[in-house]
This record gives C-alpha cells, structure tokens and sequence, in this order.
C-alpha cells in the first residue's frame, strides 16, 4: 500500500518534501534514500511527517532506508 511521507533534507530549514514509499512502513525518524535531483545517484533525508494525504501533484519515490556502513 502506498505511503505519502514527508522528508527534510536538513532539520534546520523549515521546508519539506512529499515523497511516496511502497516498501515497509516509515516512521518518524527513519533516514531514508531519495534520487538526488540531478538523476545521479541518491541523496538521504530524514522523515517527518507520516501517512500524510495524497497530493494533487506527482510524488517520487523512497529509494530505501539508509543503513550507516552499508554499501549501495
């Protein structure tokens, strides 16, 4: 089932991005794997907000939970 979440790139700015996850459930709390926004590679975020409401606009996708040590 799919899951809208919201994501911080950094806790000290105020703005947030929606992002859609078909894997596990997140929490609060999870860092997880975003694409980076130039297609190349991935970028990790943190969540803060969960089983938000769809959005009138499209949403990507949770790459994965970041694992510190893992390599991928």
């Amino acid at each position: 089932m799919r899951q809208f979440i919201s994501v911080k790139f950094r806790p000290d700015l105020p703005k947030s991005y929606v992002y859609h996850n078909e894997g596990d459930p997140l929490k609060v709390g999870d860092v997880v794997k975003v694409a980076a926004r130039d297609g190349d590679g991935w970028q990790k975020a943190t969540v803060v907000g969960v089983n938000l409401d769809a959005p009138s606009f499209a949403t990507k996708p949770i790459i994965g939970l970041f694992v510190r040590g893992a390599v991928g």
